[in-house]
């Protein structure tokens, strides 16, 4: 197709989940890779985009149904077990007293992604895996990741 970008359906709720799942995680790698668009000197990775990531979940559910559009509803099966689920309920429901919150949490991280990526520096070549060489967003890539838990 020639595209240079990939444009994915994350919304404003899915971002600020991420953030805070993240964030509660102590997950600063990920933090730092969450935002409108992915960014790697890895020339293989296409870069994708998130252009609905200021949209509320609710608002592009109420633009499908009033457009008629064909959408897929069901949601994930183990969606009720997850953490992701959890996050996102408090989230609700501090969002119902305060419903600026999923957009403030959004722009306050924006502000400080610059300075988390920059204090948290890695040490391997950006974009390559340090034991194969392939591509990789992070020090190892997933392949030799889970090679590494095995122990081989």
């Amino acid at each position: 197709m020639g595209a240079t970008k990939i444009a994915t359906g994350h919304n404003l709720d899915d971002e600020v989940q991420a953030i805070m799942m993240n964030y509660l995680e102590g997950n600063t790698d990920n933090l730092t890779k969450l935002g409108a668009k992915t960014e790697s000197n890895a020339k293989e990775f296409t870069v994708k985009i998130k252009p609905l990531r200021e949209i509320p979940e609710r608002e592009i559910a109420l633009y499908v149904v009033a457009k008629n559009l064909e959408v897929h509803f069901d949601s994930c099966p183990y969606a009720m077990q997850s953490f992701r689920r959890e996050v996102s309920e408090v989230i609700n429901q501090l969002a119902e007293k305060h419903p600026t919150l999923k957009y403030s949490t959004l722009r306050g991280y924006d502000k400080i992604k610059a300075v988390l990526k920059e204090e948290l520096k890695k040490d391997y070549a950006h974009g390559r895996c340090v034991r194969c060489g392939e591509p990789a967003s992070n020090r190892l890539c997933k392949a030799c990741s889970f090679l590494e838990e095995l122990g081989v």
